[in-house]
């Protein structure tokens, strides 16, 4: 299997990078993370360039937001308020659920990327809720540029190391720990500060 996925990822290059996101984001099983640092691998060894590698994870994964903003958009209210009927659970239950989701949106979506489950589920909360499509878009930027840069980089490190990684201090594994919380919180604050006092 793992040959398999191989030589997938070497024969379609960006292109299987940008799908595996996709279908990852949608919902469709998908090994996102594992595949995100075997890319970094290779491209510390050559196959890949890291630079082009990563735009095709961000646009995957933001391809896959976006289809899946739409889907919840556009059908997600009508089902859920069907099945609402049979589950005991009526409009107005589900109008509270959406609100709250709404007022914490913008972290909610930009954190779900590092949770599986989570980052599948949130762009049809999102539709659903009828979130305002440049909050969403702005939230998933966020979360997607992290989520991406960090597996992949990890990845990249490991690649160019990896005769000397288990040798690493737990000094080396402090630092580049803080760097990549330095990245996500500076993502976080950038989002409070835009949206803190901006109706959703």
């Amino acid at each position: 299997m793992a040959q398999h996925f191989q030589v997938f990822m070497t024969s379609y290059g960006y292109i299987a990078i940008f799908i595996f996101l996709f279908f990852g984001i949608v919902g469709i099983p998908s090994p996102e993370e594992s595949m995100m640092i075997f890319v970094g691998i290779a491209a510390s060894h050559g196959t890949f360039n890291v630079f082009p590698a990563l735009l095709a994870a961000l646009l995957g994964s933001l391809s896959g937001m976006i289809t899946a903003y739409i889907i919840g958009y556009t059908i997600g209210n009508p089902i859920l308020y069907k099945l609402g009927k049979f589950m005991g659970n009526p409009e107005k239950k589900w109008d509270k659920a959406a609100a709250t989701f709404k007022r914490h949106a913008s972290w909610s979506i930009a954190a779900g990327f590092f949770i599986p489950g989570v980052r599948q589920l949130n762009p049809y909360m999102a539709g659903i809720s009828r979130l305002k499509l440049p909050v969403f878009l702005s939230s998933c930027l966020a979360g997607a540029l992290t989520w991406t840069t960090s597996f992949i980089l990890i990845g990249y490190f490991i690649g160019q190391k990896i005769e000397k990684f288990f040798r690493l201090t737990p000094t080396h594994v402090g630092i580049g720990l803080a760097l990549v919380l330095v990245i996500f919180a500076t993502v976080f604050t950038i989002q409070f500060f835009l949206f803190k006092r901006r109706p959703n």
